[in-house]
């Protein structure tokens, strides 16, 4: 994979990043950038079953929660959690990154993500065992209208942030809002050296397994974000991360049992600047097959995206699920690991989402 023109090339000397104490849930919102890093690999990775059928383990089977009810009627994401369900997000549809402030390392983990309303006016969510208590007094809107609540204990060393990467908070409140939410997370003390544990993950509604086969083969149009931190040398989000976006388009064949999907519109933003660099190039999530609802595939970039995007090696995967009574509804995670000229090893996490055309 070669790379002529260094889009990626004018990134900070790492080694150079300033500390952590700017950071705030301003920065740690745009973690769901880092899935988009997912999209930037050359090739795809994961070996064994990736690209084929997944398991859903008994466990996974009882925490599932779907759209359409014995009664006929439909339920979304903010319907369940009003009427006092968990939502526990998919195993293939959750990603995580740690963020180690005390050593500067950062690298891939297992996220495992709940939420369900509390009386207190939000909602608790559950990350790796670690339960947080959000209450409406938590809730903060940032300057670029994203959503979510912040708790920072300076005394005590805490620090939890969430934010929903799909509309207000209240969507995760009241019916009427979409069957899948993106929550974007990040919390301390979980991770080794007590580094902090940042994830992407989707709650919602899924459509039933035995529905999917019946359906026509359907279009999604949405978005993706990806964010993207040198391996060592991470001082902070607002200083390392590099966050990158697109528009992204996926097709599902019911009938074959496939999906495929391709990220374009790609750009990336530079630590510390507020300009948008844009990539050319489409990056393609390669076909994934399912007999049930998830899926799991590698990406891939196409020759102008390889030469452009200053990487010189790079891998990852794309993940998720459909949410909605008749799969109105697609979305899950992106994961990257890559180099970029001068030798930088890379890693991030993301998201994707679309509606059904």
């Amino acid at each position: 994979m070669g790379a002529s023109t260094k889009v990626w090339g004018n990134m900070p000397a790492w080694g150079k990043l300033l500390g952590r104490e700017n950071m705030t849930i301003k920065t740690t919102a745009l973690i769901s950038t880092a899935l988009l890093a997912t999209l930037a690999a050359c090739g795809g990775g994961g070996g064994g079953q990736l690209g084929g059928p997944i398991e859903i383990t008994p466990a996974e089977e009882g925490t599932r929660s779907f759209a359409a009810k014995a009664d006929g009627s439909t339920q979304d994401a903010g319907g369940a959690l009003s009427a006092g369900s968990t939502l526990t997000a998919r195993k293939v549809a959750a990603v995580g990154q740690l963020l180690n402030y005390n050593n500067g390392k950062t690298g891939a983990t297992d996220a495992a993500v709940s939420i369900k309303k509390n009386a207190q006016g939000g909602h608790d969510v559950t990350i790796n065992g670690k339960v947080m208590k959000f209450t409406a007094a938590d809730r903060l809107v940032e300057a670029d209208g994203t959503f979510g609540y912040n708790i920072e204990d300076d005394a005590k060393g805490v620090y939890s942030s969430v934010f929903n990467y799909t509309g207000d908070l209240d969507d995760l409140l009241n019916p009427g809002h979409g069957y899948a939410e993106v929550l974007s997370i990040q919390t301390n003390k979980l991770g080794a050296d007590n580094a902090d544990t940042a994830a992407f993950a989707v709650v919602g509604t899924e459509t039933a397994d035995a529905a999917l086969k019946g359906m026509p083969t359907a279009t999604y149009k949405g978005n993706a974000r990806l964010n993207v931190t040198p391996n060592t040398g991470f001082v902070d989000n607002g200083t390392s991360r590099i966050k990158v976006r697109s528009a992204m388009t996926m097709t599902a064949d019911f009938g074959k049992g496939e999906v495929s999907g391709k990220l374009t519109g790609i750009t990336a933003q530079q630590p510390g600047s507020a300009a948008r660099e844009s990539l050319p190039g489409s990056v393609l999530l390669n076909t994934a097959k399912f007999n049930n609802n998830g899926f799991k595939g590698s990406v891939s970039a196409d020759a102008a995206f390889a030469d452009n995007s200053g990487l010189t090696v790079g891998s990852g995967t794309y993940g998720g699920a459909f949410y909605g009574p008749a799969a109105n509804e697609v979305a899950g995670g992106l994961t990257f690991t890559g180099t970029a000229e001068g030798g930088t090893a890379l890693n991030g996490i993301g998201y994707f989402q679309g509606g059904k055309q």
